[in-house]
């Protein structure tokens, strides 16, 4: 994620996370409340971590629509100006509300291959530990 929305989601001008995109990917029909979402900075490690509080996923028919709900949601998607004009040929909204957004106080290294903007996790049994100085409670996911 670029400056200044990872400052933004951090101290909570930006509440809402969206993906808006032309073709049918994630995180469009996939993430679900609850979910976990990881914020990485462009080219650098996981900074901090949020929970999904509601979901919207719309199919917009028209670029009105998707300019609709850029209006009627704009104060927590903190659209830099003209950025919803950019993505009017969307065809797929998602809309993430954010919840319990936590810095990391040591940031979490991530190698991630291609340039997707969004990596789906698939839950396992194990539970991520990071930290591993032992004066220092682990932070657990």
């Amino acid at each position: 994620m670029v400056e200044p929305y990872l400052s933004f989601v951090v101290d909570g001008r930006k509440r809402i996370e969206s993906r808006l995109t032309k073709n049918r990917i994630a995180p469009f029909g996939r993430a679900a409340s609850g979910d976990i979402v990881l914020f990485k900075r462009s080219g650098g490690p996981i900074t901090a971590v949020a929970f999904v509080g509601r979901v919207l996923h719309r199919e917009t028919r028209s670029s009105e629509e998707v300019g609709v709900l850029a209006s009627r949601y704009a104060d927590g998607l903190s659209y830099e100006v003209g950025y919803a004009d950019s993505k009017r040929d969307a065809r797929y909204a998602t809309l993430l509300w954010l919840r319990d957004v936590t810095t990391l106080q040591v940031p979490l290294a991530l190698k991630k291959r291609g340039r997707q903007s969004w990596v789906t996790v698939e839950p396992t049994d194990r539970r991520v530990v990071v930290g591993d100085d032992v004066d220092q409670q682990p932070a657990l996911f």
